[in-house]
C-alpha cells in the first residue's frame, strides 16, 4: 500500500472549513499526476502527449489544498487525456484518495 502524502495543514485548524489552508500541496500534485500517467499508460501503452488536470468546484482554491481535500472528503478529482499511436484520444477520469495515497474510481474512455 502506498505511503500517504503529508497534507500541508493550517496551524490554526480547529475542525472547521474556514480554518483550513488554501495553499497548494505541490508534492501531492506530483504524486497524483504520476499515478494518473501510470494508469493511462497501463490502459493505452502507446499513449503520448499526456495532459493532466486536477479540479475542484471551489473558486480560488487549489485542488491539492487542505481546504479542497477537506471539502471533498479526502479526494482530488483528476482528468488525464492522451493520444494513442493510432491517433485516438484516451481519457482517464478518477479520484485520488489523499487518505490512502492512491488513485481510485478510475474510468478510462477510448
Amino acid at each position: 500500500m502506498p505511503t500517504p502524502i503529508a497534507i500541508r495543514t493550517s496551524p490554526n485548524f480547529d475542525g472547521t472549513m474556514g480554518t483550513t489552508s488554501t495553499e497548494p500541496n505541490p508534492e501531492l500534485g506530483v504524486v497524483i499526476k504520476s499515478q494518473a500517467v501510470k494508469a493511462l499508460l497501463a490502459a493505452a501503452p502507446s499513449a503520448s502527449n499526456i495532459q493532466i488536470s486536477l479540479s475542484n468546484d471551489l473558486d480560488g482554491v487549489h485542488p491539492t489544498s487542505e481546504r479542497s481535500i477537506y471539502n471533498h472528503y479526502g479526494f482530488v478529482a483528476v482528468t488525464a487525456t492522451a493520444t494513442t499511436g493510432a491517433g485516438n484520444t484516451v481519457t482517464l477520469n478518477g479520484q485520488f484518495n489523499a487518505n490512502q495515497g492512491e488513485l481510485q474510481m478510475v474510468d478510462i474512455e477510448r
